[in-house]
Protein backbone atom coordinates (compact mmCIF):
# COMPACT_ATOMS: atom_id res chain seq x y z
CA UNK A 1 0.00 0.00 0.00
CA UNK A 2 1.29 3.42 -1.25
CA UNK A 3 0.19 6.67 0.56
CA UNK A 4 -0.60 7.80 -2.13
CA UNK A 5 -2.93 4.95 -3.93
CA UNK A 6 -6.62 6.16 -4.42
CA UNK A 7 -8.73 4.59 -2.02
CA UNK A 8 -12.68 3.91 -1.85
CA UNK A 9 -14.45 3.28 1.04
CA UNK A 10 -18.51 2.10 -0.27
CA UNK A 11 -20.36 2.97 3.05
CA UNK A 12 -20.50 5.67 5.37
CA UNK A 13 -21.87 3.80 8.13
CA UNK A 14 -19.80 3.66 11.60
CA UNK A 15 -17.12 0.93 9.91
CA UNK A 16 -16.75 2.85 6.57
CA UNK A 17 -16.48 6.04 8.61
CA UNK A 18 -13.95 4.99 11.14
CA UNK A 19 -11.62 2.87 8.45
CA UNK A 20 -11.45 6.55 6.87
CA UNK A 21 -10.60 8.47 9.25
CA UNK A 22 -7.57 6.27 10.34
CA UNK A 23 -6.36 5.67 6.85
CA UNK A 24 -6.19 9.84 6.73
CA UNK A 25 -4.59 9.76 10.08
CA UNK A 26 -2.38 7.36 8.55
CA UNK A 27 -1.16 9.57 5.81
CA UNK A 28 -3.23 8.18 3.11
CA UNK A 29 -4.27 11.44 0.97
CA UNK A 30 -7.20 10.10 -1.42
CA UNK A 31 -9.17 8.63 0.53
CA UNK A 32 -13.13 9.08 -0.76
CA UNK A 33 -15.78 7.71 0.94
CA UNK A 34 -19.16 6.74 -1.13
CA UNK A 35 -22.66 5.81 0.39
CA UNK A 36 -26.25 6.15 -1.45
CA UNK A 37 -27.49 8.46 1.42
CA UNK A 38 -27.43 11.30 1.68
CA UNK A 39 -25.83 11.85 5.25
CA UNK A 40 -24.70 15.36 5.06
CA UNK A 41 -28.10 16.67 4.81
CA UNK A 42 -30.05 13.82 6.36
CA UNK A 43 -27.90 13.95 9.41
CA UNK A 44 -28.25 10.05 10.03
CA UNK A 45 -31.83 10.45 11.26
CA UNK A 46 -34.33 7.47 10.57
CA UNK A 47 -37.15 9.80 9.99
CA UNK A 48 -35.02 11.73 6.86
CA UNK A 49 -34.83 8.79 5.01
CA UNK A 50 -31.84 6.94 6.96
CA UNK A 51 -31.65 2.85 6.86
CA UNK A 52 -28.48 1.78 8.27
CA UNK A 53 -27.94 0.54 11.34
CA UNK A 54 -25.71 3.04 11.74
CA UNK A 55 -28.38 6.13 11.54
CA UNK A 56 -29.68 5.14 15.09
CA UNK A 57 -30.18 7.06 18.05
CA UNK A 58 -28.29 4.92 20.46
CA UNK A 59 -26.74 1.82 20.83
CA UNK A 60 -25.39 0.05 23.93
CA UNK A 61 -21.50 0.29 24.71
CA UNK A 62 -20.62 -2.70 27.27
CA UNK A 63 -17.65 -4.82 27.72
CA UNK A 64 -19.51 -8.05 28.52
CA UNK A 65 -18.68 -10.96 25.85
CA UNK A 66 -18.18 -14.31 27.74
CA UNK A 67 -15.01 -15.85 26.67
CA UNK A 68 -14.04 -13.71 23.90
CA UNK A 69 -11.82 -11.58 25.78
CA UNK A 70 -10.54 -10.12 22.80
CA UNK A 71 -13.21 -8.19 22.55
CA UNK A 72 -13.95 -7.33 26.00
CA UNK A 73 -10.34 -5.61 25.29
CA UNK A 74 -11.33 -3.84 22.88
CA UNK A 75 -14.54 -2.37 24.02
CA UNK A 76 -12.70 -0.85 27.19
CA UNK A 77 -9.85 0.49 24.92
CA UNK A 78 -13.27 2.09 23.08
CA UNK A 79 -14.73 2.88 26.37
CA UNK A 80 -12.03 5.29 27.00
CA UNK A 81 -11.93 7.01 23.34
CA UNK A 82 -16.10 7.69 24.06
CA UNK A 83 -14.62 9.56 27.13
CA UNK A 84 -11.94 11.55 25.24
CA UNK A 85 -14.36 12.28 22.56
CA UNK A 86 -17.05 13.82 24.71
CA UNK A 87 -14.20 16.01 26.33
CA UNK A 88 -12.84 16.49 23.20
CA UNK A 89 -15.97 17.64 20.95
CA UNK A 90 -16.61 20.60 23.89
CA UNK A 91 -13.17 21.94 23.01
CA UNK A 92 -13.33 21.44 19.36
CA UNK A 93 -17.15 23.22 19.14
CA UNK A 94 -15.77 26.31 20.95
CA UNK A 95 -12.90 26.69 18.65
CA UNK A 96 -14.34 26.61 15.90
CA UNK A 97 -16.87 29.31 14.24
CA UNK A 98 -20.43 28.33 14.14
CA UNK A 99 -20.49 28.23 10.60
CA UNK A 100 -17.85 25.45 9.79
CA UNK A 101 -19.65 23.16 12.65
CA UNK A 102 -21.30 19.67 12.12
CA UNK A 103 -24.94 20.49 11.08
CA UNK A 104 -26.86 18.67 13.61
CA UNK A 105 -24.62 18.06 16.64
CA UNK A 106 -25.18 20.54 19.39
CA UNK A 107 -22.86 21.61 22.37
CA UNK A 108 -24.18 20.18 24.47
CA UNK A 109 -24.87 16.80 23.37
CA UNK A 110 -22.78 14.08 24.95
CA UNK A 111 -21.53 11.07 22.37
CA UNK A 112 -21.33 8.26 25.93
CA UNK A 113 -23.30 8.39 28.66
CA UNK A 114 -22.28 5.48 31.34
CA UNK A 115 -25.98 5.01 32.90
CA UNK A 116 -25.07 1.25 33.99
CA UNK A 117 -26.38 -2.33 32.14
CA UNK A 118 -28.21 -4.22 33.73
CA UNK A 119 -27.99 -7.80 32.83
CA UNK A 120 -30.85 -9.92 33.54
CA UNK A 121 -31.39 -13.37 33.24
CA UNK A 122 -34.88 -14.30 31.01
CA UNK A 123 -36.73 -14.94 34.38
CA UNK A 124 -36.16 -14.26 38.01
CA UNK A 125 -35.76 -18.09 38.47
CA UNK A 126 -32.91 -18.14 36.38
CA UNK A 127 -29.40 -18.41 37.45
CA UNK A 128 -26.56 -16.41 35.54
CA UNK A 129 -25.80 -18.42 32.06
CA UNK A 130 -22.12 -19.70 31.63
CA UNK A 131 -21.27 -17.62 29.54
CA UNK A 132 -21.99 -14.51 31.78
CA UNK A 133 -20.13 -15.86 34.27
CA UNK A 134 -17.26 -16.72 32.03
CA UNK A 135 -17.64 -12.72 31.28
CA UNK A 136 -16.80 -11.85 35.07
CA UNK A 137 -14.37 -14.64 35.17
CA UNK A 138 -12.35 -13.09 32.14
CA UNK A 139 -12.78 -9.53 33.55
CA UNK A 140 -11.49 -10.99 37.02
CA UNK A 141 -8.26 -11.57 35.26
CA UNK A 142 -7.73 -8.88 32.51
CA UNK A 143 -9.86 -5.55 34.49
CA UNK A 144 -10.26 -6.27 38.39
CA UNK A 145 -10.53 -2.95 38.93
CA UNK A 146 -13.86 -3.43 36.26
CA UNK A 147 -14.99 -6.58 37.85
CA UNK A 148 -15.26 -5.17 40.96
CA UNK A 149 -17.93 -2.71 39.56
CA UNK A 150 -20.09 -5.84 37.71
CA UNK A 151 -22.09 -6.30 40.89
CA UNK A 152 -24.14 -9.47 40.80
CA UNK A 153 -27.40 -8.07 42.29
CA UNK A 154 -28.42 -11.04 44.32
CA UNK A 155 -25.08 -11.44 46.33
CA UNK A 156 -25.57 -9.22 49.91
CA UNK A 157 -22.00 -8.37 49.65
CA UNK A 158 -21.62 -7.24 46.12
CA UNK A 159 -25.18 -5.52 46.28
CA UNK A 160 -23.68 -3.29 49.21
CA UNK A 161 -20.86 -2.62 47.40
CA UNK A 162 -22.69 -1.28 44.49
CA UNK A 163 -24.83 0.62 46.91
CA UNK A 164 -21.81 2.16 48.34
CA UNK A 165 -20.65 3.25 45.14
CA UNK A 166 -24.27 5.07 44.65
CA UNK A 167 -26.19 2.56 42.45
CA UNK A 168 -28.94 1.95 45.02
CA UNK A 169 -31.28 4.41 43.31
CA UNK A 170 -30.81 2.15 39.83
CA UNK A 171 -31.20 -1.20 41.72
CA UNK A 172 -34.50 -0.06 43.07
CA UNK A 173 -35.91 1.81 40.30
CA UNK A 174 -35.44 -1.69 38.03
CA UNK A 175 -36.91 -3.54 41.35
CA UNK A 176 -35.82 -6.61 40.13
CA UNK A 177 -36.22 -9.79 42.32
CA UNK A 178 -33.85 -12.56 40.64
CA UNK A 179 -30.24 -12.66 40.19
CA UNK A 180 -28.41 -10.40 37.41
CA UNK A 181 -25.10 -8.43 37.43
CA UNK A 182 -25.19 -4.16 37.27
CA UNK A 183 -22.52 -3.40 35.49
CA UNK A 184 -21.12 0.42 35.92
CA UNK A 185 -18.92 0.29 33.76
CA UNK A 186 -21.39 0.57 30.69
CA UNK A 187 -23.99 2.67 29.10
CA UNK A 188 -24.78 3.87 25.84
CA UNK A 189 -23.55 6.10 22.79
CA UNK A 190 -25.23 8.24 20.52
CA UNK A 191 -25.27 6.37 17.18
CA UNK A 192 -26.37 9.46 14.74
CA UNK A 193 -24.37 12.05 16.76
CA UNK A 194 -21.47 9.89 16.58
CA UNK A 195 -21.32 9.21 12.76
CA UNK A 196 -21.70 13.22 12.21
CA UNK A 197 -19.05 13.83 14.51
CA UNK A 198 -16.62 11.11 12.72
CA UNK A 199 -17.65 12.27 9.56
CA UNK A 200 -16.47 15.85 10.39
CA UNK A 201 -13.51 14.51 11.82
CA UNK A 202 -13.12 12.25 8.80
CA UNK A 203 -13.41 15.62 6.49
CA UNK A 204 -10.70 17.64 8.65
CA UNK A 205 -8.36 14.92 8.08
CA UNK A 206 -9.10 15.71 4.15
CA UNK A 207 -11.45 12.87 3.33
CA UNK A 208 -13.92 12.91 0.45
CA UNK A 209 -17.44 12.18 0.14
CA UNK A 210 -20.12 11.48 -2.95
CA UNK A 211 -23.32 10.52 -1.18
CA UNK A 212 -27.00 10.36 -2.63
CA UNK A 213 -29.36 7.82 -4.90
CA UNK A 214 -27.52 8.38 -8.28
CA UNK A 215 -23.60 9.59 -7.85
CA UNK A 216 -22.73 8.13 -4.24
CA UNK A 217 -24.52 4.31 -5.14
CA UNK A 218 -21.82 2.00 -5.88
CA UNK A 219 -23.82 -0.32 -8.38
CA UNK A 220 -20.46 -2.37 -10.16
CA UNK A 221 -16.85 -2.84 -9.11
CA UNK A 222 -14.50 -2.43 -11.90
CA UNK A 223 -12.66 -5.41 -12.67
CA UNK A 224 -9.78 -6.39 -15.17
CA UNK A 225 -7.85 -9.94 -15.42
CA UNK A 226 -4.80 -10.40 -17.51
CA UNK A 227 -4.32 -13.55 -19.41
CA UNK A 228 -3.05 -16.57 -17.77
CA UNK A 229 -3.36 -14.72 -14.03
CA UNK A 230 -5.45 -16.59 -11.51
CA UNK A 231 -6.06 -13.64 -9.90
CA UNK A 232 -9.09 -10.91 -10.89
CA UNK A 233 -7.95 -7.15 -9.97
CA UNK A 234 -10.50 -4.03 -9.04
CA UNK A 235 -9.33 -1.02 -10.45
CA UNK A 236 -12.49 1.21 -9.13
CA UNK A 237 -16.24 1.56 -9.29
CA UNK A 238 -19.36 2.41 -10.55
CA UNK A 239 -22.00 4.56 -9.73
CA UNK A 240 -25.46 4.46 -10.19
CA UNK A 241 -25.07 7.86 -12.26
CA UNK A 242 -22.90 5.48 -15.25
CA UNK A 243 -19.65 7.35 -13.62
CA UNK A 244 -16.47 5.63 -13.11
CA UNK A 245 -14.24 6.43 -10.26
CA UNK A 246 -10.40 4.65 -10.29
CA UNK A 247 -8.99 3.52 -7.09
CA UNK A 248 -6.30 1.36 -6.26
CA UNK A 249 -8.14 -0.42 -3.37
CA UNK A 250 -12.23 -0.38 -2.75
CA UNK A 251 -12.93 -1.32 0.66
CA UNK A 252 -16.54 -2.32 1.13
CA UNK A 253 -18.19 -1.44 4.56
CA UNK A 254 -21.84 -1.36 3.86
CA UNK A 255 -23.22 -3.66 6.61
CA UNK A 256 -26.41 -5.20 5.26
CA UNK A 257 -26.03 -4.39 1.78
CA UNK A 258 -22.40 -6.23 1.74
CA UNK A 259 -23.49 -9.67 0.62
CA UNK A 260 -25.32 -8.47 -2.10
CA UNK A 261 -21.84 -6.22 -3.48
CA UNK A 262 -19.66 -8.90 -2.50
CA UNK A 263 -20.80 -12.34 -3.36
CA UNK A 264 -17.88 -13.81 -2.29
CA UNK A 265 -18.98 -12.82 1.27
CA UNK A 266 -22.19 -15.15 1.18
CA UNK A 267 -21.17 -17.96 2.52
CA UNK A 268 -19.72 -16.13 5.53
CA UNK A 269 -22.21 -13.15 6.08
CA UNK A 270 -26.09 -13.15 6.10
CA UNK A 271 -28.12 -9.66 6.23
CA UNK A 272 -30.41 -10.15 9.04
CA UNK A 273 -32.97 -7.80 11.02
CA UNK A 274 -33.45 -7.22 14.66
CA UNK A 275 -36.68 -5.36 15.40
CA UNK A 276 -37.14 -2.24 17.03
CA UNK A 277 -40.21 -0.92 19.06
CA UNK A 278 -40.52 2.62 20.23
CA UNK A 279 -41.90 4.35 23.12
CA UNK A 280 -43.02 7.93 23.15
CA UNK A 281 -43.41 10.16 26.66
CA UNK A 282 -46.08 12.57 27.33
CA UNK A 283 -44.38 15.91 26.79
CA UNK A 284 -42.27 17.00 29.21
CA UNK A 285 -44.40 19.52 30.30
CA UNK A 286 -47.40 17.12 31.24
CA UNK A 287 -45.14 14.47 32.83
CA UNK A 288 -41.60 15.78 33.77
CA UNK A 289 -41.30 12.86 36.06
CA UNK A 290 -41.06 10.22 33.49
CA UNK A 291 -38.23 12.44 31.70
CA UNK A 292 -36.32 12.31 34.69
CA UNK A 293 -36.95 8.49 36.03
CA UNK A 294 -36.27 7.00 32.26
CA UNK A 295 -33.15 9.51 31.74
CA UNK A 296 -29.88 8.29 31.26
CA UNK A 297 -29.25 10.62 34.60
CA UNK A 298 -31.65 7.47 36.82
CA UNK A 299 -32.12 4.81 34.40
CA UNK A 300 -29.99 2.20 32.97
CA UNK A 301 -29.69 -0.02 29.85
CA UNK A 302 -31.74 -3.18 30.65
CA UNK A 303 -30.56 -6.42 28.50
CA UNK A 304 -32.96 -9.42 29.60
CA UNK A 305 -31.69 -12.75 27.72
CA UNK A 306 -33.53 -15.47 25.76
CA UNK A 307 -31.83 -18.52 27.52
CA UNK A 308 -29.37 -19.93 30.38
CA UNK A 309 -26.74 -20.32 27.57
CA UNK A 310 -27.28 -17.43 25.68
CA UNK A 311 -24.27 -15.71 24.02
CA UNK A 312 -26.71 -12.59 23.23
CA UNK A 313 -28.55 -10.48 24.73
CA UNK A 314 -31.70 -10.46 22.56
CA UNK A 315 -34.38 -8.01 24.28
CA UNK A 316 -33.02 -4.67 25.61
CA UNK A 317 -34.26 -1.03 26.51
CA UNK A 318 -32.26 2.27 26.58
CA UNK A 319 -33.43 5.76 28.52
CA UNK A 320 -35.19 8.35 26.77
CA UNK A 321 -33.29 10.45 24.05
CA UNK A 322 -35.78 13.43 23.88
CA UNK A 323 -38.38 11.12 24.99
CA UNK A 324 -38.47 8.37 22.68
CA UNK A 325 -37.26 4.94 24.73
CA UNK A 326 -35.71 2.26 22.41
CA UNK A 327 -36.48 -1.29 22.83
CA UNK A 328 -35.10 -3.48 21.00
CA UNK A 329 -35.87 -7.66 20.01
CA UNK A 330 -33.39 -9.83 18.30
CA UNK A 331 -35.13 -13.75 18.67
CA UNK A 332 -38.31 -15.27 17.75
CA UNK A 333 -40.79 -17.18 19.93
CA UNK A 334 -41.48 -20.98 20.18
CA UNK A 335 -45.41 -19.37 21.37
CA UNK A 336 -47.09 -16.97 22.41
CA UNK A 337 -48.72 -16.05 25.93
CA UNK A 338 -45.60 -15.42 28.01
CA UNK A 339 -45.36 -12.41 30.49
CA UNK A 340 -42.78 -12.08 32.59
CA UNK A 341 -40.13 -14.87 31.19
CA UNK A 342 -38.23 -14.72 28.16
CA UNK A 343 -35.74 -17.92 28.76
CA UNK A 344 -37.67 -20.01 26.19
CA UNK A 345 -37.20 -17.73 22.86
CA UNK A 346 -34.91 -19.40 20.61
CA UNK A 347 -33.98 -18.36 16.61
CA UNK A 348 -32.29 -15.23 16.27
CA UNK A 349 -32.90 -12.36 13.18
CA UNK A 350 -35.02 -12.49 10.46
CA UNK A 351 -34.22 -12.53 7.04
CA UNK A 352 -35.57 -11.06 3.94
CA UNK A 353 -34.83 -13.58 0.59
CA UNK A 354 -34.84 -11.57 -2.77
CA UNK A 355 -34.05 -12.73 -6.11
CA UNK A 356 -30.89 -10.79 -7.51
CA UNK A 357 -30.35 -9.70 -11.05
CA UNK A 358 -27.50 -12.32 -10.90
CA UNK A 359 -29.81 -14.93 -10.29
CA UNK A 360 -28.81 -15.38 -6.70
CA UNK A 361 -31.49 -15.25 -3.81
CA UNK A 362 -30.08 -13.91 -0.88
CA UNK A 363 -31.33 -12.08 2.27
CA UNK A 364 -31.37 -8.20 2.15
CA UNK A 365 -33.01 -5.01 3.96
CA UNK A 366 -36.22 -4.39 3.36
CA UNK A 367 -36.72 -1.08 4.95
CA UNK A 368 -39.34 2.01 4.92
CA UNK A 369 -37.47 3.23 2.35
CA UNK A 370 -36.92 0.63 0.17
CA UNK A 371 -38.64 -0.73 -3.24
CA UNK A 372 -41.09 -3.02 -1.51
CA UNK A 373 -41.10 -1.36 1.69
CA UNK A 374 -42.00 -2.82 5.21
CA UNK A 375 -42.20 -0.19 8.51
CA UNK A 376 -43.85 -2.90 10.62
CA UNK A 377 -42.17 -5.94 12.57
CA UNK A 378 -43.25 -9.48 13.09
CA UNK A 379 -46.21 -9.71 15.70
CA UNK A 380 -44.25 -12.41 17.79
CA UNK A 381 -41.37 -9.52 17.71
CA UNK A 382 -44.12 -6.91 19.28
CA UNK A 383 -45.80 -9.13 21.62
CA UNK A 384 -42.61 -9.51 23.27
CA UNK A 385 -41.73 -6.15 23.21
CA UNK A 386 -45.31 -5.48 25.12
CA UNK A 387 -44.30 -8.40 28.04
CA UNK A 388 -41.20 -6.45 28.64
CA UNK A 389 -43.14 -3.40 28.68
CA UNK A 390 -45.47 -4.53 30.87
CA UNK A 391 -43.03 -5.90 33.43
CA UNK A 392 -40.05 -3.10 33.21
CA UNK A 393 -41.99 0.18 32.12
CA UNK A 394 -45.94 -0.59 33.59
CA UNK A 395 -46.27 3.52 33.80
CA UNK A 396 -46.14 3.87 30.06
CA UNK A 397 -48.24 0.92 28.96
CA UNK A 398 -51.58 3.35 28.76
CA UNK A 399 -49.04 5.53 26.30
CA UNK A 400 -48.80 2.61 23.70
CA UNK A 401 -46.06 1.64 21.34
CA UNK A 402 -45.63 5.13 18.97
CA UNK A 403 -43.39 3.21 16.07
CA UNK A 404 -41.37 -0.30 14.86
CA UNK A 405 -38.71 -0.77 12.25
CA UNK A 406 -36.40 -3.40 10.90
CA UNK A 407 -33.01 -2.79 11.74
CA UNK A 408 -30.56 -4.19 9.66
CA UNK A 409 -27.19 -6.46 10.35
CA UNK A 410 -25.04 -8.17 8.69
CA UNK A 411 -24.28 -11.78 10.95
CA UNK A 412 -21.17 -13.53 10.20
CA UNK A 413 -20.85 -16.97 11.04
CA UNK A 414 -19.84 -16.89 14.11
CA UNK A 415 -20.69 -12.85 14.98
CA UNK A 416 -16.64 -12.23 14.75
CA UNK A 417 -16.66 -9.56 12.17
CA UNK A 418 -15.05 -9.80 8.91
CA UNK A 419 -12.46 -7.70 8.37
CA UNK A 420 -9.67 -8.84 5.48
CA UNK A 421 -8.90 -9.11 1.54
CA UNK A 422 -11.23 -10.85 -0.83
CA UNK A 423 -9.16 -14.05 -1.93
CA UNK A 424 -8.92 -14.02 -5.17
CA UNK A 425 -8.58 -10.31 -6.04
CA UNK A 426 -5.39 -10.03 -4.60
CA UNK A 427 -4.82 -6.46 -2.65
CA UNK A 428 -7.60 -4.36 -4.48
CA UNK A 429 -10.78 -5.86 -2.63
CA UNK A 430 -11.37 -5.29 1.09
CA UNK A 431 -14.37 -6.19 3.09
CA UNK A 432 -15.04 -4.61 6.44
CA UNK A 433 -18.35 -6.29 7.69
CA UNK A 434 -20.25 -8.35 9.91
CA UNK A 435 -20.84 -5.88 13.06
CA UNK A 436 -23.06 -8.37 14.07
CA UNK A 437 -25.10 -6.25 16.00
CA UNK A 438 -22.19 -5.56 18.48
CA UNK A 439 -19.86 -3.26 16.41
CA UNK A 440 -20.76 0.12 16.87
CA UNK A 441 -19.52 0.71 20.08
CA UNK A 442 -15.85 0.16 18.68
CA UNK A 443 -15.88 3.56 16.94
CA UNK A 444 -13.22 5.88 17.80
CA UNK A 445 -10.70 3.08 17.50
CA UNK A 446 -12.15 0.48 15.04
CA UNK A 447 -10.37 2.04 11.93
CA UNK A 448 -7.24 1.39 13.84
CA UNK A 449 -7.20 -2.46 13.97
CA UNK A 450 -8.85 -2.28 10.13
CA UNK A 451 -5.19 -1.22 9.48
CA UNK A 452 -3.38 -4.13 11.03
CA UNK A 453 -5.32 -5.65 8.53
CA UNK A 454 -4.74 -3.60 5.36
CA UNK A 455 -0.53 -3.68 6.16
CA UNK A 456 -1.16 -7.36 7.20
CA UNK A 457 0.41 -7.45 10.53
CA UNK A 458 -0.73 -10.26 12.96
CA UNK A 459 -2.95 -9.68 15.65
CA UNK A 460 -5.07 -11.45 18.04
CA UNK A 461 -7.93 -9.17 16.23
CA UNK A 462 -7.00 -9.56 12.80
CA UNK A 463 -6.57 -13.44 13.48
CA UNK A 464 -10.02 -13.01 14.43
CA UNK A 465 -11.54 -11.26 11.91
CA UNK A 466 -9.67 -12.87 8.75
CA UNK A 467 -11.11 -14.51 5.65
CA UNK A 468 -11.98 -17.96 7.15
CA UNK A 469 -13.61 -21.66 5.67
CA UNK A 470 -16.96 -22.07 6.41
CA UNK A 471 -17.86 -24.37 8.93
CA UNK A 472 -20.28 -27.59 8.61
CA UNK A 473 -23.40 -28.07 10.72
CA UNK A 474 -23.88 -24.47 12.70
CA UNK A 475 -23.26 -21.65 11.25
CA UNK A 476 -25.31 -19.06 13.90
CA UNK A 477 -28.58 -19.49 11.89
CA UNK A 478 -26.54 -19.40 8.12
CA UNK A 479 -26.94 -22.81 7.18
CA UNK A 480 -30.98 -23.03 7.22
CA UNK A 481 -30.83 -20.24 4.53
CA UNK A 482 -34.34 -19.78 3.39
CA UNK A 483 -35.32 -22.72 4.81
CA UNK A 484 -34.77 -21.73 8.36
CA UNK A 485 -38.24 -20.76 10.27
CA UNK A 486 -37.07 -16.75 10.51
CA UNK A 487 -37.73 -15.94 7.06
CA UNK A 488 -39.81 -12.96 7.44
CA UNK A 489 -42.16 -14.30 4.52
CA UNK A 490 -43.12 -17.06 6.74
CA UNK A 491 -44.01 -14.50 9.98
CA UNK A 492 -47.68 -12.67 10.51
CA UNK A 493 -46.86 -9.03 10.51
CA UNK A 494 -48.02 -6.97 13.31
CA UNK A 495 -50.20 -3.82 12.32
CA UNK A 496 -50.67 -0.61 14.29
CA UNK A 497 -53.72 -2.33 15.63
CA UNK A 498 -51.63 -4.34 17.46
CA UNK A 499 -49.94 -1.51 19.13
CA UNK A 500 -52.31 -0.81 21.55
CA UNK A 501 -52.03 -2.71 25.32
CA UNK A 502 -55.31 -4.61 26.19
Amino acid sequence: MNKDDKVIVVGAGVFGLSIALHLAREGFSDVTIFDSKPYDRSLYEQERGCDAASADVNKILRASYGEKAEYQRLAYSAREEWKQWNAGKHLELAATPPSQRPAGLGSTDEFYTECGLMRLPGSTDDPLSTDELAGLANLEKQFPEHRLKNYIIDDPTERLRAIADGWQETLDSVDWKGTGVLDATAGFVRADKSCIWLAHLSRKAGVHFIQGEISGKVVQFLEEKEANAEEHHVRGVKTADGATHAAQLVIVACGGWTPSLVPDTRNLLETTAGSIVSLNLPPRGERPDLWERFSGARWPVISRSTNKEARTREIYSLPHINGVIKIGYRATKESSGLNLCFSHLIFLQFTNYVDLPDGSRISVPVTAYTTPSQTNVPLIALQAAKDYIRYHFPQLVPFGISFTRLCWYTDSIDNDFLIDYVPGYGKSLFVASGGSGHGFKFAPILGAHVLDALYGRETDLTKLWQWRPVPQGKRNGLEEGEQGPRVLSKQKMATRDDWKFN
